[in-house]
């Protein structure tokens, strides 16, 4: 088993709680919550430390496996972004989709960094 993945499932659970709570009490005090609450989520992902793509580089690029890590690395995150995706309203989704973009890429953009690699992993 690999601990990043493991703590990765653990992040993305607890993002995910905030997330909900978060935009449940901003949809009853603000009236456009996802600008705020998405460009907040955004800069607390893009300001983590160590940087996210740095955790994943380091992880594919030791382990024996690099190609199996990065699926199942790609994998946790691809069930995390599923699971983002439902807590939208249809109808604010549909209104504030480069809101829902903007926090998909950054989730994802660390990934794709190392996607560009995989055919030097073969």
């Amino acid at each position: 088993e690999n601990p990043l993945i493991d703590v990765l499932s653990k992040f993305y659970n607890e993002l995910l709680s905030k997330w909900t709570v978060e935009l449940n009490w901003c949809n009853e005090v603000f009236s456009s919550p996802l600008m705020m609450l998405g460009s907040l989520f955004g800069e607390s992902l893009n300001s983590l430390s160590p940087p996210l793509n740095h955790c994943l580089h380091s992880d594919v690029h030791r382990s024996q496996t690099p190609i199996l890590t990065l699926i199942n690395l790609r994998n946790s995150m691809k069930e995390f972004l599923k699971n983002f995706q439902m807590t939208f309203e249809t109808g604010s989704a549909l209104d504030d989709g480069d809101i829902l973009y903007s926090c998909i890429e950054s989730i994802h953009l660390p990934y794709c960094q190392l996607l560009v690699q995989y055919g030097s992993m073969e």
